[in-house]
């Protein structure tokens, strides 16, 4: 894993989101973490207390035999497989007690201690898809990594879970290797019984580790709605970490599915959804965030025109703004009557696109927002003339009226971003530099003031209010964590838009 520069300046290279719109990650901490939440339950939802029996012949001499095992398994705790998708190492320890009693029956009792064995398993990750309604009785589909799942009327919530039962993939060890004493009883007779005692076992089980449904939610306001209409999942191992990751496609966007077997490599490099520090992450794609949130956040801001960038996170917008000086004054100073005419050309937010650019300053560390509007320039014709005791003076120019923009914003600070359990906002508001320049000549200091005055009160300061609060069904309501856990984003490191838009947090 990395620290938050180095995934930054990573995450930099370019989209991560492999034609996705949205991708959710949790680390196998986080998700180990479920598993033994609900391996501690009051009522255990996964293994933990299994009692059976097997039936065996000596094959020495014929005789018939039965052996009883009872035992416990300890939490699970799986890991992924570098190299290898779909798949996961999952180990029990193993503890209790095994007795084998003869055809005469004589029982002999041997105690399985704590710490001497685990159950090692390789297991398919999966997707068991089904209808939002737990009366259907349409059979569960399943779904295996590197194929995409559509929601339909038939399919309206999708669990990613560990698969132990229905696959004949399934193998099953037990560390360290038996010795000799041990090495029928935990070995050659075990591994097939167990196998299919978890194959034929009517407990029920719930190895889930994130669910998504396709539902929508009603939120008040403005929030965007997010309708998911298809996603994939896919698994990443580097060393002793890894994560699940969800991409998900949504009809907001109107994209088709991206790539079926995504791998996250921002700029072709391979690393982790998260970094130090971090267990869970929900990235928006660039373009998704671009087409679906900034540029309807823009729109309900009065901004016209709209233009995305696919490959970088660069928004061309044009403001609403529109300004024409014409005025005649007529003031009086120490006696004197100056008088003032005006006559300016029509200055139009809609002669040029201002520049929205989201980077990262890998130098200082920061992410920031760039607000740029090349120089535009207006001609603005004035007339000053004075008269005293009867005697006259008078000049008259072309004033050169100069607007541009070149703002940035730190998307770290405080005072512009708010992230909490119900919002998900950013604020900026955008003051345009006017300048005027003019020959030197009677009255222009006047004019210049006058002329600034008036054209910065017609324009006004530009608002940018970015709101993402709909994203938080991802955090409380369409991704379904076991346990009631939720999503929980940080709120100190503020607003992460290397390329894509990143929001890094834990499972609460």
């Amino acid at each position: 894993m990395s620290d938050l520069n180095t995934y930054l300046q990573d995450m930099s290279g370019g989209s991560a989101a492999n034609k996705w719109d949205i991708v959710c990650s949790y680390s196998t901490k986080e998700l180990n973490k479920i598993l033994e939440d609900k391996y501690s339950s009051e009522k255990p939802t996964i293994y933990k207390d299994i009692t059976f029996d097997i039936e065996r012949a000596d094959p020495f001499t014929g005789e018939k035999f039965k052996i009883k095992y009872e035992l416990t398994l300890g939490a699970p705790s799986f890991s992924f497989i570098a190299g290898i998708n779909g798949k996961c190492k999952l180990v029990m320890a193993i503890k209790g007690k095994y007795t084998i009693i003869t055809e005469s029956g004589k029982a002999i009792e041997k105690v399985i201690p704590s710490n001497k064995y685990s159950l090692n398993g390789i297991l398919p990750i999966v997707a068991v898809c089904g209808t939002a309604n737990s009366s259907s009785n349409n059979e569960p589909k399943i779904v295996e990594e590197g194929n995409i799942i559509n929601f339909s009327e038939q399919i309206q919530k999708a669990s990613v879970t560990l698969q132990f039962k229905h696959n004949e993939e399934t193998s099953w060890s037990i560390s360290p290797s038996p010795g000799p004493d041990d090495k029928d009883i935990m070995e050659t007779y075990f591994l097939p019984a167990i196998a299919q005692y978890f194959k034929d076992s009517s407990t029920e089980i719930d190895y889930t580790l994130a669910s998504i449904s396709s539902k929508s939610v009603n939120i008040p306001g403005d929030q965007i709605v997010i309708e998911p209409l298809s996603f994939v999942f896919a698994t990443y191992a580097e060393g002793d970490k890894g994560a699940l990751s969800l991409y998900i496609q949504t009809k907001n966007s109107g994209n088709s599915a991206g790539n079926k077997v995504p791998s996250f490599q921002p700029d072709g490099k391979a690393i982790l959804p998260f970094s130090d520090g971090y267990t869970a992450s929900l990235i928006l794609s660039s373009d998704f965030f671009q087409k679906v949130c900034f540029k309807a956040s823009l729109e309900r801001a009065g901004w016209t025109d709209i233009r995305t960038s696919p490959k970088e996170t660069i928004i061309y917008a044009k403001n609403n703004y529109k300004a024409r000086l014409v005025a005649n004054e007529v003031y009086y100073d120490h006696g004197q009557e100056e008088y003032n005419y005006y006559d300016g050309k029509l200055i139009n937010g809609g002669d040029n696109y201002i520049k929205f650019t989201f980077f990262y300053d890998g130098q200082n560390h920061k992410m920031k927002l760039n607000i740029k509007l090349d120089p535009l320039q207006y001609q603005q014709f004035w007339q000053w003339s004075r008269t005293t005791g009867g005697y006259g003076a008078s000049t008259s120019d072309d004033a050169k009226i100069t607007i541009s923009i070149d703002e940035e914003y730190d998307l770290g600070d405080p005072n512009i971003y708010t992230i909490t359990d119900t919002d998900i906002n950013l604020t900026i508001n955008v003051n345009p530099t006017i300048t005027v320049s003019t020959d030197a000549g009677l009255g222009m200091d006047f004019v210049k003031k006058t002329v600034i005055s008036y054209i910065t009160k017609e324009i006004g300061s530009m608002s940018c209010n970015l709101s993402l609060g709909g994203i938080n069904i991802f955090r409380t309501t369409n991704l379904l964590f076991p346990m009631e856990k939720v999503l929980k984003f940080d709120s100190k490191i503020g607003f992460l838009v290397p390329c894509d838009l990143v929001l890094l947090g834990s499972i609460l």
